[in-house]
């Protein structure tokens, strides 16, 4: 027979487990909610919550409700089992665990308000471990000496706060029954006039995709038919810069043909961004962009998903608009119940930063965002192909979240696959944009407009991390192909330029006026349109 302690029977057994009072189930799962309210904080603030779309987001909400509910449960075992073994030495036990419990939700606190500790001990880590160890003796002589009113204290806090349990579960499940962002293409058909442009265009943005790696200092082992074919029959441009060299203000500076040298998100649905040329805070959404001047031109417009700007919610006249991810697409292992469970033990990893540091967390983080990429990326591609297809729409713009990390193909077996962080890993993404024109232009080709439509390829910025490979940095470098249709030999463009200049260029490309490479280097000399 087990030696259960002080316990006589299966009766006793099962009678003291019963004991637990729905006051104490309450208590339980306050403190469990609060240990990770660095989590809520991340995934619920308004802020993060424009970054991540809302299909990207439900699997981190699951994964923060089944912790919570884990680590409720587990308290509430470990009181049953103290009850029943009824000694000393494990009430002594249980002490140690609530000063650990304390511990984190102090440490998750201090996070969330950007309190850095060993800044505060002069940046020396024997200084903060020395201080931590005598801080641990303290608390531990304090809370022996004053167990009984310090538990009691514990017990109303977590009372007081509990309808925080309310208000992040809640918020959580609105979230993740809340539909995703996409406009239905008859609702917004309405304020279109239906004008045909001259010629249909395709923008392409790959992020991070670097002029100089791509081109200059390919390596002789990364192989880019596709993009080699697309420049030999475009206007290709050797100096071409992006407006800047963070995501951030160089895509709003693309969109509205002006310098944004500051940008900061207002909330779910909105960017506020600032000029160079008045340098006054606006509403992204609410200015003149390359969307809102081709609707007022009359010309249908459609954009194929989301890499980080939210695009969709921002610019709600766009004529079609999707953020779906490919969930369904081959090549991608959509465990679902994986994918939660290593969310999981990531946001475990973080409740104190040291475990991250024994067991690994960067490796479960970095699959886990890699395992993400993987269909936004897939759900993009998708998206691109379909509206390619559709002759009612007139301007397509798509960004790629390729070659930026995480890194997910492999070049030598041609399937997706987690791969390290470095150079190699960013060589076997840029083998996958090239993998992805040709995608596209097979799809566009059996659909009958490849040769129809005009193609835009450039990027939001360089490779920041380009040094890593040769030593070297092209700031705000980035590649520039346009292809018009009727021109059978490409251009090399010599000069600087900025591609700010993108949007006018498009304008220019619809209405007529850019009918071959001529005109596309004139525009681009005087800067813009007349």
């Amino acid at each position: 027979m087990v030696y259960l302690g002080r316990v006589d029977s299966v009766k006793e057994y099962r009678k003291r487990m019963e004991r637990i009072s729905w006051r104490e189930v309450a208590v339980a799962l306050s403190a469990a909610n609060l240990m990770f309210v660095r989590e809520w904080s991340m995934r619920l603030n308004r802020t993060n919550l424009y970054y991540l779309s809302i299909d990207g987001l439900r699997p981190y909400l699951i994964a923060l409700i089944f912790n919570v509910l884990l680590v409720t449960v587990i308290f509430l075992n470990g009181l049953s089992w103290v009850r029943i073994i009824g000694r000393p030495w494990a009430r002594r036990w249980a002490g140690l665990v609530f000063m650990g419990v304390v511990l984190i939700q102090i440490n998750s606190l201090r996070t969330m308000a950007r309190i850095n500790v060993t800044e505060l001990l002069a940046g020396d880590v024997r200084i903060y471990l020395g201080v931590g160890a005598v801080g641990v003796i303290v608390a531990m002589a304090v809370f022996f000496r004053w167990q009984t009113h310090i538990v009691r204290g514990f017990i109303m806090v977590m009372l007081v706060i509990f309808p925080y349990v309310v208000m992040t579960f809640g918020q959580a499940m609105w979230l993740m029954i809340k539909p995703d962002e996409n406009i239905d293409i008859a609702k917004v058909d309405a304020i279109n006039i239906g004008k045909k442009p001259q010629v249909r265009v395709l923008w392409i943005i790959f992020d991070t995709m670097d002029q100089r790696v791509a081109f200059e200092s390919r390596p002789d082992d990364v192989e880019l038919p596709e993009i080699d074919r697309l420049r030999g029959e475009s206007f290709y441009a050797l100096n071409a810069y992006s407006p800047n060299k963070v995501t951030a203000k160089s895509i709003p500076s693309l969109f509205t043909g002006r310098r944004v040298i500051k940008s900061e998100v207002a909330d779910e649905n909105e960017l506020l961004i600032t000029y160079e040329d008045i340098g006054e805070m606006v509403e992204w959404s609410k200015v003149p962009n390359i969307f809102s001047r081709t609707r007022d031109e009359g010309y249908k417009t459609a954009v194929a998903g989301r890499a980080y700007h939210p695009y969709c919610k921002l610019f709600n006249y766009i004529t079609s608009c999707l953020e779906k991810m490919g969930r369904e697409n081959d090549g991608i292992d959509n465990n679902r119940v994986e994918e939660v469970s290593n969310i999981m033990i990531q946001q475990i990893y973080r409740l104190q930063p040291w475990w991250g540091l024994l067991t690994g967390e960067q490796r479960v983080k970095i699959y886990n965002q890699s395992l993400q990429s993987m269909e936004v990326y897939q759900g993009i591609l998708k998206n691109v192909k379909g509206y390619s297809r559709d002759p009612d729409l007139d301007l397509i713009f798509a960004h790629f979240n390729i070659p930026h990390d995480p890194y997910i193909y492999d070049r030598y077996t041609d399937k997706f696959k987690i791969q390290p962080e470095g150079p190699e890993g960013y060589f076997n993404n840029l083998v996958l944009v090239d993998r992805t024109l040709g995608e596209i232009r097979m799809a566009m080709e059996e659909a009958g407009d490849w040769k129809n439509t005009a193609v835009i390829v450039t990027a939001d910025h360089n490779w920041q991390k380009s040094y890593e490979y040769d030593g070297k940095v092209k700031e705000r470098g980035v590649p520039f192909i346009l292809r018009l249709p009727g021109q059978k030999n490409g251009v090399v463009y010599e000069e600087e330029f900025e591609t700010i200049v993108t949007g006018d260029l498009i304008l220019g490309i619809m209405r007529g006026e850019i009918t071959d490479y001529e005109d596309v280097g004139e525009l681009i000399d005087r800067g813009g349109l007349k």
